[in-house]
């Protein structure tokens, strides 16, 4: 109808009647609910709650009350219409929920404590809180119970007596050494007591019973020795009580020997990490030779010996010259020691000898021998005297030379000694710094050789011809 309308309303218009037909959506009058409303809808006046339009008058939107009987309800079981629920005729009757019998233990919700007038009732159970707490429980004991207020441990059957005040005081640990409680103070080592006292019965002379002490000088094998090692140290156990060496074999004991000063002077020799001399002895030896000292532990001792010779005794003054651990010939079994050192005929030196571990003292043989240097102080000069460092020039290098050996002797001839004459005299003197002085410059004419390439009279054939 609403198409038929809208086709009538064209055509109208178009004829210029503005609006024939008030069902026309185009014109101001236009009313839906005229033309084409809902009888129910409420915005037309219509009413939903109407049956005609599908309206439920027992519906309380409605107005309707679902108590009504008319509307099914009135159900003398249903709360919401005032009906009561525990009426036993109830088919959902609930002896439980309605509270018929607050003791019925086959209620799920029971309890007892609600209702004293109930058979199973508890006073201690309802009282609440823990039972020992509790003075209406047989379990009651609030002294001996941590939850409980009047908690007190020394009340209780098992209290410790000492920790609570009221025990024997020499039971309690008071003092153990408290001598009214048995304690013995004297004897007693954790009491700061000796029971190797004699008073408590202690023999140091019983090498099977605890106080045994052989160092005790009342007892039969006492042995100074080796209860006070240095007091039997030898007479040359410090470097300043040093005693003459002479040449030939010399037996040495060592064993109560202390390690003295100087220490960790081993450096500049083997050591393998140990730079000490342990457990020494001291030596001066006074030489008899100008030549090569040797001095060997090899072959008559038989434990890890060293060797270290000085200019001077022990002091600030004191310089190693040469020291040994372990010698490299083939009778230098056992770490013994062979050193051989250049020494001046009326020197002092001061030899040092001893282990290479503390404690390692023991008894041997020291060899030393002086072998003198050839005398050469007779042999003639070389071609060149003054030209002391072979440079072929006499320089300042040679005259250096001179100045640093000044005043020195031999045999065997000492570095420096070039005049007089072809053999010189064994001295370095003035003599000596003149004859430097005057050579400076070449020793020789390079051209004396002949077969020197840089001179002009050379000749290939003669020299190195084929």
């Amino acid at each position: 109808m609403l198409a038929a309308c809208l086709a009538c309303a064209g055509t109208t218009l178009a004829q210029g009647d503005p609006c024939p037909d008030p069902c026309n959506p185009a014109c101001p009058d236009y009313n839906e609910c005229d033309c084409i409303g809902d009888p129910c809808d409420p915005s037309c006046g219509g009413d939903p709650c109407d049956p005609a339009c599908g309206g439920d008058p027992c519906d309380p939107a409605c107005g309707g009350d679902p108590c009504n009987p008319e509307c099914g309800g009135g159900d003398p079981c249903d709360p919401a219409c005032g009906g009561d629920p525990c009426d036993p005729s109830c088919p959902d009757y609930d002896p439980c929920e309605c509270e018929i019998d607050p003791c019925d233990t086959s209620c799920p919700d029971y309890e007892p404590c609600l209702y004293p007038e109930c058979p199973d009732y508890d006073e201690c159970y309802c009282f609440g809180g823990p039972l020992s707490c509790n003075p209406l429980c047989d379990e009651y004991d609030p002294y001996c119970s941590g939850e409980c207020p009047e908690y007190d441990p020394c009340l209780c059957p098992d209290a410790d007596p000492c920790e609570c005040g009221f025990g024997d005081p020499c039971e309690c640990g008071t003092d153990p050494c408290d001598p009214t409680c048995g304690g013995t103070p004297e004897c007693d080592p954790d009491c700061g007591g000796d029971p190797c006292d004699p008073f408590c019965g202690g023999d140091p002379c019983d090498p099977d019973g605890g106080c045994y002490d052989p160092c005790d000088t009342n007892c039969p094998d006492y042995e100074a020795c080796d209860c006070d090692p240095a007091s039997c140290a030898p007479a040359n156990d410090d470097c300043d009580a040093y005693l003459a060496l002479t040449e030939g074999v010399t037996v040495f004991d060592t064993t109560f020997a202390t390690s003295g000063v100087p220490f960790g002077d081993f450096v500049g020799c083997q050591n393998d990490g140990n730079q000490d001399v342990f457990n020494d002895i001291w030596f001066k030896y006074q030489a008899s030779c100008t030549g090569i000292l040797r001095l060997t532990t090899c072959g008559g001792t038989y434990w890890d010996t060293r060797i270290a010779v000085y200019d001077a005794p022990c002091g600030s003054d004191a310089s190693l010259i040469a020291c040994n651990d372990d010698g490299e010939e083939s009778a230098c079994t056992l770490g013994t020691s062979l050193l051989e050192v250049d020494v001046q005929a009326g020197s002092a030196y001061f030899i040092r000898l001893g282990g290479a571990s503390e404690g390692s003292g023991d008894v041997g043989r020291l060899f030393a021998d002086c072998t003198a240097s050839p005398n050469d102080c007779d042999d003639p000069l070389p071609e060149c005297p003054t030209d002391l460092d072979d440079s072929g020039t006499t320089d300042v290098t040679d005259l250096l030379a001179v100045l640093a050996a000044w005043n020195q002797t031999g045999p065997p001839r000492p570095e420096g000694d070039c005049a007089p004459a072809a053999t010189g005299d064994c001295t370095v003197n003035v003599l000596d710094l003149l004859a430097v002085l005057n050579a400076w410059g070449l020793c020789s004419d390079p051209c004396d050789d002949p077969c020197n390439p840089a001179c002009p009279d050379y000749n290939e054939c003669d020299c190195i011809g084929d």
